[in-house]
């Protein structure tokens, strides 16, 4: 029985060891995963810090660029008026109180000219809405006639008042009015004459 007992007692020793030895793998492994996800963890948020940086660093160069195009703008814009100062007064005088100022657009893309609302008037936007009301007649905003310096009409006005030709410039320049009217989506005064002038401009 002393044998038996013996026996047991040391498989029974055996057993805690083994189980000891069983459990102290455990927390070993689960250590380690821990510390994998938190290496893991960590990895991400510093390449999601890293991301965010970048996107800062894009943004702000993005914005740099643009301001730097739009003061490059702007002083060509300011460049082209003084230049042209007697050209936009001579269409200024041609549209006889129609717009209060001339100056160029340098965003424009397509369009030749558009019109914009000055300061101290109406919009018009105001004008379209008191146009729909009954008794609008001779509702008038008070606008600014921008035109494309980088277009082929732009050169041509340009031609045109270099070489004295003050009968084109004035047709121009009723027709550049009548087609920024018509893009800003406003009546033009007298049809018939804005399509003989296109016709006459054709020719």
């Amino acid at each position: 029985n002393g044998s038996v007992n013996a026996q047991i007692a040391k498989t029974e020793r055996e057993a805690e060891l083994k189980s000891k030895e069983v459990e102290v793998k455990k927390q070993s492994l689960d250590a380690e995963v821990r510390a994998a996800a938190d290496a893991d963890r960590y990895r991400k948020e510093q390449e999601a810090q890293a991301a965010l940086y970048q996107r800062q660093k894009d943004a702000e160069a993005v914005r740099y660029e643009q301001e730097q195009a739009a003061e490059a703008a702007k002083k060509a814009a300011e460049a082209a008026e003084t230049e042209n100062k007697d050209l936009f007064e001579e269409i200024k005088k041609d549209l006889n109180g129609k717009i209060k100022e001339v100056k160029v657009n340098p965003t424009l893309q397509e369009h030749p000219v558009t019109l914009s609302s000055a300061e101290g008037g109406i919009s018009m936007e105001m004008e379209k809405v008191l146009r729909r009301m009954p008794n609008a007649e001779g509702v008038e905003s008070t606008k600014v006639l921008e035109l494309n310096p980088n277009h082929t009409v732009f050169a041509a006005l340009k031609a045109a008042h270099a070489a004295g030709d003050t009968d084109k410039v004035a047709k121009y320049a009723e027709l550049l009015y009548d087609q920024a009217l018509l893009i800003a989506g406003l009546p033009i005064e007298d049809p018939v004459a804005y399509a003989q002038l296109v016709c006459g401009l054709m020719q």
